[in-house]
């Protein structure tokens, strides 16, 4: 766990994802309860960004580039899986990214400026 961070910290950690040892990290803001979040999961070139508002509210980053039938495999909390580039909400939407739009997101002044540690 990495305490108030600088933006390399959590540039490093997202980086650092393999696919396998090192699969997801959680960038939690400074007082929020502990249901609020920012996940980025996978490693190796694959991500999934999503996150909770207080355990209310999910919002998953989309791949606007996704595939309707791809299916990606994904170690995302220590657990393998195979993840659809598209998802199967109403709104069918691709949510597997690359490293730049997980960075990105991860680097929005809300999230970075707001974070009591990467864990």
């Amino acid at each position: 766990m990495v305490a108030s961070p600088a933006w390399g910290d959590i540039e490093a950690a997202i980086r650092r994802l393999d696919n396998r040892a090192w699969n997801d990290i959680y960038l939690r803001p400074i007082g929020a309860p502990a249901e609020t979040y920012l996940a980025v999961g996978g490693g190796a070139g694959r991500y999934v960004v999503t996150g909770s508002e207080a355990g209310e509210r999910f919002p998953t980053l989309e791949n606007p580039r996704g595939s309707e039938t791809e299916l990606i495999a994904l170690c995302v909390g220590g657990q393998l899986g195979e993840h659809p580039s598209w998802t199967s909400t109403r709104h069918s939407r691709p949510y597997v990214v690359s490293i730049t739009p997980a960075a990105s997101t991860a680097a929005c002044p809300g999230v970075t400026s707001n974070v009591a540690r990467v864990v």
